[in-house]
């Protein structure tokens, strides 16, 4: 048996190409750490939320610059780092269909939806993971995203996770709700559980 350690980095550490570079190398110091989790880019929690707020007001104007920078600063982060990140487009379409059913709220009289606007900040973590787990495999860390980690490999470390499975990617779901749709196995991989 061997203990599982976590790393979280922060919006700061995912907020430059400098930053990515530094966690990475912080990673590859410590080779118990197994299990990376970050956060969104710094600032970009922020945008998200005004994003959703302009959408539910149907200011789509506003909606539609905030989209536009949260996009390209992802982009010039990505290019600034010297990596290609495929599962970009994937995730700015998926945006593009919170967009949309944001939309759809709003014309349906809906001003408050929590359930779309967890799956609108969740972008944000996922925007970030996708940038450093490029930046961890091309610098030879040999990472993978959790939806690339077999179920049986995660039944292992703990439990099962029943997330949604969408057209083109697995979404694991993330926060509070991931642990109870989890069983409770990311609160157990938090602790630095023991994994066979």
């Amino acid at each position: 048996m061997r203990n599982l350690r976590i790393a979280k980095f922060g919006g700061t550490s995912m907020g430059s190409a400098d930053a990515l570079w530094n966690a990475s190398r912080i990673l590859a110091s410590d080779p118990s750490s197994r299990l990376v989790v970050v956060s969104a880019t710094s600032g970009t929690t922020n945008l998200l939320l005004k994003f959703a707020d302009a959408e539910f007001k149907g200011d789509r104007n506003s909606g539609e610059k905030i989209f536009q920078e949260i996009r390209e600063r992802h982009l010039s982060l990505a290019e600034k780092t010297g990596i290609v990140v495929a599962s970009f487009p994937l995730l700015f379409r998926e945006l593009e269909d919170l967009q949309r059913a944001l939309r759809d709220a709003h014309a349906s009289g809906q001003r408050q939806n929590a359930r779309l606007l967890d799956q609108v900040l969740s972008i944000g973590e996922r925007l970030a993971a996708e940038i450093f787990s490029a930046v961890l495999r091309a610098d030879s860390a040999g990472a993978v995203g959790l939806a690339d980690v077999p179920r049986d490999d995660l039944r292992r470390a703990g439990g099962t996770c029943h997330g949604r499975r969408t057209q083109d990617a697995h979404e694991a779901p993330s926060g509070a709700a991931a642990d109870d749709r989890c069983g409770g196995w990311l609160a157990r991989l938090r602790a630095d559980v023991a994994v066979g």
